[in-house]
């Protein structure tokens, strides 16, 4: 009887003076720190101390299981929400910032964590995931051949490469076999790029007539796509048919200043997001050097198309 008496009043003894561990902590819940002085705690744990309204407040506020231990003693620093100073002290979960322009008890305040943690990691404030670049269809081959291929509506881009000597021509069919678009028709090896418009999503053909073997490369532009526009001005270098990357451009005039020193076509055309042809800037033979003005009538993302035989530059600028 005296031994289960003696383990009751062991346990007594232990829920009485506090003695446990809070929820996802290895920290004791009490004792949880000594007075160091009548207003001043020190934490064995971590050997930090709490004094005056910092101690008050996390006395009355949860304590250990609401704010954690204290990891640094008070310090001064910046706010990155005014970029004021204050006086701050570290916990484990919170920190705490001194407001002597507040009265009790708002002249102690928690930092924003959250906000400065959500900043970090979701700069643009969005927490969608990114959206997925548009999958590439790729057509391969040599000779004359016709190759079935299904694009979603609106702008693509194509690179094409041909290794031969004779006439390289690429045509854009409907399933009908009426011709939508000539992407390509030049003689000998190319290296281009061009952009044009698919009507709707769905299926279409692409003949391809090459004497050496051939590769063509469609990019579908969609929100993946569209979010590495650049904004103006902008210096864009290339050489023959060659499309400049995506660009922002705002309503208003857009200014073109283009030079060619090839001997064939020189023709510039912007085209919006959605493959349809904005203004036809310039369409001139052999070496060029001209300035355009162009009217922007909707903001958004555009892309500049070159055709030329030969280097040219285009500054562009709003």
């Amino acid at each position: 009887m005296r031994r289960l008496f003696a383990l009751l009043l062991a346990i007594a003894v232990i829920f009485a003076g506090g003695i446990g561990y809070y929820a996802g902590s290895r920290h004791l819940l009490s004792p949880a720190y000594t007075m160091a002085s009548a207003d001043c705690a020190t934490f064995p744990q971590t050997g930090k101390t709490v004094c005056g309204r910092f101690l008050e407040y996390w006395q009355q506020n949860g304590g250990l299981a609401q704010q954690g231990l204290p990891l640094s003693d008070e310090f001064k620093e910046v706010s990155s929400v005014n970029q004021q100073t204050y006086t701050v002290q570290y916990f484990e979960r919170a920190v705490f910032e001194m407001h002597p322009e507040n009265p009790p008890p708002y002249d102690v305040l928690l930092t924003l964590l959250g906000r400065e943690k959500f900043l970090a990691m979701y700069p643009g404030g969005n927490t969608s995931p990114p959206p997925v670049p548009s999958p590439p269809v790729l057509v391969e081959g040599r000779g004359q051949k016709v190759f079935p291929v299904t694009l979603p509506g609106g702008l693509v881009t194509v690179s094409m490469s041909h290794q031969g000597s004779a006439n390289f021509i690429v045509r854009f069919l409907g399933t009908d076999a009426q011709l939508i678009g000539l992407l390509e028709n030049v003689i000998g090896p190319a290296n281009h790029s061009t952009a044009f418009q698919v009507p709707k999503s769905g299926d279409y053909l692409i003949s391809v007539e090459g004497d050496g073997a051939y590769s063509l490369r469609f990019v579908p532009i969609g929100p993946a796509e569209l979010a590495f526009a650049v904004g103006m001005p902008q210096t864009f270098n290339g050489k023959g048919k060659q499309n400049t990357p995506l660009v922002t451009l705002n309503t208003g005039a857009l200014t073109i200043k283009a030079k060619h020193n090839g001997r064939a076509n020189f023709i510039i055309w912007v085209l919006d997001s959605r493959g349809n042809n904005v203004s036809l800037v310039t369409n001139t033979i052999g070496p060029a050097d001209i300035s355009q003005v162009v009217r922007i009538n909707t903001p958004g993302t555009y892309v500049i198309k070159v055709d030329a035989d030969g280097d040219w530059t285009i500054d562009a600028s709003q």
